[in-house]
């Protein structure tokens, strides 16, 4: 749930990545290891509760894990899990609120963000992020932008921050 920190050292994960054209879920150890992964294509899917279904089982079929995180297509708010905007194919996402809802359906914590966020934090955590202390967080701004910022202003006039779901130490 938004707000829930889960401590990831010798945990197995599961990461699920939304494309417009498939659903790659895996999972992974603390250290980044892929120990399994499938892929379902998007053609199966074609409204949100199919979604929910499809995706729940294949997490289930992948095995246990003690949390979940999904990168998805368009303008996520992460802190209360939901989808807010998506131009396309994908549009029955919408104000929907993707993270609740997966831990609803497979008792599992669920943390969403915008797919290009997700891919941001995997290479802060396990590649050339390493590095850079504020990697995550000017990246965090420039992808998302609170309420009071229109679509049209670029994010980056917006200043805010989110709190991190996962300790990554």
């Amino acid at each position: 749930s938004p707000g829930e920190r889960i401590k990831v050292r010798g945990m197995i994960l599961t990461g699920i990545d939304i494309g417009g054209t498939r659903i790659k879920a895996g999972l992974v150890d603390a250290r980044g290891k892929l120990l399994k992964m499938e892929m379902i294509p998007m053609a199966e899917i074609q409204n949100y509760k199919t979604f929910i279904n499809r995706v729940s089982k294949l997490v289930r079929h992948l095995g246990p894990s003690s949390a979940m995180g999904m990168g998805l297509p368009g303008r996520v708010d992460a802190d209360r899990g939901q989808h807010v905007w998506l131009h396309g194919k994908l549009e029955w996402l919408q104000k929907h609120y993707v993270a609740k809802d997966f831990k609803s359906a497979t008792g599992r914590p669920c943390f969403v963000d915008n797919d290009a966020n997700v891919v941001l934090l995997g290479e802060k955590r396990f590649g050339s992020g390493k590095k850079f202390q504020n990697f995550m967080r000017k990246i965090t701004l420039r992808w998302h932008a609170p309420k009071p910022c229109p679509f049209s202003k670029p994010p980056k006039r917006c200043k805010t921050s989110f709190p991190p779901l996962f300790s990554l130490k």
